[in-house]
């Protein structure tokens, strides 16, 4: 029958930089079979079992079964159901029960439930939290100075083993050129600036600019300039709209102003190119 030779008495609460700890409850068992005593569980914090001595074995959701050597601790996130399973040879296992909030700032908390190898601070800490002494560390700490070293170890040992987040993968240049260039080419240039079409592909005009440069060897507000002067030219060529319809289906304020765009990226006017464009459809009467 297993036997607890240190249990928390009182609940303690504390701050770890953001995150608010509450630790609920807290025990060191010896025995050889706590699954006599459990039955198959899932709770609203997170739990450590912590193998002091012998080996932890449990089984988790999907019948998945969790070994936790001597040394080592697992921590088990709120909500998974777990239970040491039967013929486990626990030896003493240090067994803590604490809830974070908020939660979203755990940094270990992608890591659960995995096992980790206890720190030597982690395993003094320990011994001095059950009673055992270490050298090096004083008796007279309190048991909650000594929590809060020990859960902020915890939390260390957690965040340092958690695998690298791999980096993003980079859309290809290419890619990346041809969405710009189907967005200018969409709008026909109108009423889309440099700012605005960075914030529709999720990048920054610097780096929008960049890519057209590198790319295109010209700069986000020529390639738009470039696709509103092409639609201009293709209603005038095309079509026998008045000056003053095509100004305004191409964003410009009136006539004049895109006479002023127009000429000074061509060299000519308005009428003069219209002239040289005679085989558009007749003028409507």
């Amino acid at each position: 029958m297993s036997e607890a030779s240190y249990m928390l008495k009182n609940p303690l609460s504390f701050k770890l930089n953001e995150v608010s700890v509450d630790v609920l409850r807290a025990k060191l068992v010896k025995g050889e079979n706590e699954s006599l005593l459990t039955r198959r569980a899932k709770h609203s914090f997170f739990e450590l079992e912590y193998a002091r001595t012998g080996t932890v074995v449990m089984e988790l959701k999907d019948r998945e079964i969790l070994t936790v050597p001597q040394g080592c601790f697992a921590l088990i996130p709120p909500d998974e159901y777990h239970q040491v399973i039967e013929d486990a040879d626990t030896g003493e296992r240090f067994i803590t029960a604490f809830s974070v909030q908020p939660l979203s700032d755990f940094a270990p908390q992608s890591a659960f439930p995995a096992i980790h190898t206890a720190s030597p601070a982690c395993r003094a800490l320990l011994d001095l939290i059950i009673g055992c002494g270490t050298p090096g560390f004083s008796k007279a700490l309190p048991e909650r100075a000594l929590f809060e070293a020990f859960t902020a170890e915890l939390m260390a040992i957690c965040d340092a083993d958690r695998p690298a987040v791999p980096p993003k993968k980079r859309t290809p240049l290419p890619t990346r050129t041809k969405m710009i260039s189907e967005q200018i080419k969409n709008c026909g240039g109108i009423g889309l600036g440099a700012k605005e079409l960075a914030a529709r592909l999720g990048i920054t005009p610097r780096h929008l600019n960049r890519i057209a440069v590198k790319a295109c060897g010209t700069t986000v507000g020529e390639m738009i300039e470039k696709e509103k002067q092409k639609r201009v030219e293709t209603l005038l060529a095309s079509t026998r709209l008045s000056l003053k319809e095509i100004a305004s289906l191409c964003g410009f304020s009136d006539q004049y102003a895109m006479n002023r765009f127009f000429r000074r990226r061509t060299g000519v006017t308005l009428s003069q190119f219209r002239l040289k464009n005679p085989d558009g459809p007749k003028k409507r009467k």
